[in-house]
């Protein structure tokens, strides 16, 4: 899918309207003039390196296409080694597959520019699903591991509050046995990315995402509007030279991208397979790659966002 959401024109023009440019100095214009063509000349070269341009329908009947055999799927045959890896990846493809409904809908509504949370949280379920379906070694260790970690620091920050946990749960923790065994050298989301050889990619766009999910000046630079006379408030999120519309249908491109990983990854764990034939029909027509199949340490270049 092409980038199409950055245009060095439209903010040149909104320099010029909002009567920027008349406060720059010659040097700070230079510079600006600079960096814009610089950046315009990154986004073009990016988007030579993507598939052919692919419309905003064709990935929204994908969507459709995978929602659907997501709740389609009642699996009741045999899995592939542990019990408790299915289940935990199933939980994870299932939680990816809610998410992007909710992208849809949202989507749908003419808010897609309003999803980065849903995405972002979306590219992290994906991403462990992956992770732990082809993995062979302690990753499930460290996974538990990790949310004790959370527990723990849960407990300790309700302390002497109105949730702070009754002195019998607290023992009923302590009685439950850590998990046993060396764990996996694998223990942030970025470690993940670096595994599957996406960090270039989609490690970035997570990034950027993540800079979208919480109260920080970025997300307010989409609703506001300096101009000469100062800063004017908005309640529609527009940038110049981005796209908010561009923004949205890219957020339906992840989500096929992630529903298609997060059900090759469950898919995996299956002894008979049933997604597979639908999967690779979808993959195939979106050009997205199974990262399952990659190696590590290798990046895949998978996003088009």
């Amino acid at each position: 899918m092409s980038t199409g959401s950055f245009d060095p024109d439209e903010i040149r023009q909104a320099l010029l309207q909002n009567g920027l440019s008349d406060m720059l100095s010659e040097a700070q214009v230079v510079m600006l003039e600079s960096a814009l063509s610089a950046l315009g000349q990154r986004s073009a070269e990016v988007e030579q390196l993507q598939a052919p341009d692919v419309s905003a329908e064709a990935f929204r009947e994908w969507a459709d296409q995978l929602v659907q055999m997501f709740d389609n799927c009642e699996f009741t045959g045999e899995i592939v080694d542990s019990t408790v890896r299915f289940a935990i990846t199933w939980a994870w493809w299932a939680t990816v597959n809610r998410q992007a409904k909710a992208i849809l809908c949202l989507y749908d509504a003419g808010l897609g520019a309003d999803t980065p949370p849903l995405v972002r949280s979306m590219i992290e379920h994906c991403l462990w699903s992956v992770a732990l379906a082809r993995d062979e070694g302690p990753l499930l260790t460290t996974i538990f591991r990790l949310a004790d970690a959370e527990r723990k620091k849960m407990i300790k920050d309700a302390v002497g509050g109105l949730l702070e946990l009754p002195a019998e749960i607290l023992a009923l923790v302590d009685a439950t046995p850590s998990p046993s065994g060396e764990g996996s050298p694998t223990k942030s989301f970025a470690g993940i990315c670096r595994d599957l050889g996406v960090s270039k990619t989609v490690g970035v766009i997570w990034r950027m995402l993540s800079s979208l999910s919480h109260p920080t000046s970025t997300t307010a630079y989409f609703l506001t509007q300096p101009s000469a006379e100062g800063v004017k408030i908005t309640k529609t999120p527009a940038l110049p030279g981005v796209d908010p519309a561009g923004l949205a249908e890219q957020a339906v491109s992840l989500a096929v991208q992630c529903m298609l990983w997060a059900g090759f990854a469950i898919d995996r764990l299956m002894a008979t397979h049933p997604l597979r034939s639908t999967l690779e029909t979808v993959a195939a027509e979106a050009r997205v790659a199974d990262l399952g199949e990659q190696g590590p340490s290798v990046d895949t270049g998978a996003s088009r966002t």
